[in-house]
C-alpha cells in the first residue's frame, strides 16, 4: 500500500515553507515555528515495542489567536486497538493565516508529514490520519474536503474525517484551545 521510499529523517526547530497564497492568505515564506517538538525517536521506538494489532492515528488542529496561527499535532498509538493507547504531541506557531482553506490545508500537509516519518514503522499496524474537516457541506472546511482527502489517500494513507477524526476534533484541538 505504501510506495513512498523511506525518509530521510531531519529534526529542526523551525521549517521554512513556502506559502501558495490565495488572495486573503499571507503568501511568499513563512516559518513555522516548533514550540514543543516530537521527539520522533522516542515515537519510533514506542512503536517498534507494540503489538502489530495496535493502531497509529495521527492529526492535526489549528487555532487562529491575534497575529499567529497555533497548530496541534498529535500521534495516538491505541494498544491492540483496544486496551489504552499513548500519544505523542507537537505544538507549533507561524504568523496568522487569513484564509480559511490555506490554514486548512496546512493542517493536511503538517499532518501528510508527520505520517511520512513512520511510513517505515506501519508495517501490520493499523494506520490513519485523522483531518479535522467536516463532510456536511453546511460546514466552511467542507470546500477542501476533496482535495485534502485525495492528497492523503494519494501518499497512501487511510484517511477519516468527522465525526471519525478524533484525533484531529478532539486530541489535537485541544493543544491549540
Amino acid at each position: 500500500m505504501y510506495s513512498v521510499a523511506r525518509l530521510v529523517e531531519a529534526q529542526e526547530v523551525s521549517v521554512q515553507l513556502r506559502s501558495v497564497g490565495h488572495g486573503k492568505g499571507t503568501g511568499g515564506f513563512m516559518e513555522r515555528k516548533i514550540i514543543k517538538a516530537i521527539d520522533w525517536d522516542e515515537v519510533k521506538e514506542y512503536i517498534r515495542n507494540t503489538p502489530a494489532t495496535s493502531s497509529i492515528y495521527v492529526g492535526v488542529d489549528s487555532q487562529n489567536h491575534r497575529g499567529q496561527t497555533d497548530f496541534g499535532l498529535a500521534i495516538v498509538v491505541h494498544i491492540e486497538s483496544s486496551k489504552g493507547g499513548h500519544m505523542f504531541v507537537e505544538t507549533s506557531k507561524m504568523k496568522r493565516i487569513k484564509s480559511m482553506r490555506e490554514r486548512l490545508m496546512k493542517e493536511v500537509e503538517i499532518v501528510v508529514d508527520a505520517s511520512m516519518k513512520l511510513l517505515d514503522l506501519v508495517g501490520t499496524h493499523g494506520f490513519a490520519v485523522h483531518l479535522d474537516l467536516n463532510p456536511d457541506p453546511r460546514h466552511k472546511s467542507n470546500s477542501i474536503i476533496k482535495e485534502a482527502i485525495g492528497y492523503v489517500t494519494g501518499q497512501g494513507f487511510e484517511c477519516a474525517v468527522k465525526p471519525e477524526s478524533w484525533v484531529a476534533t478532539h486530541v489535537a484541538d485541544s493543544l491549540v484551545q
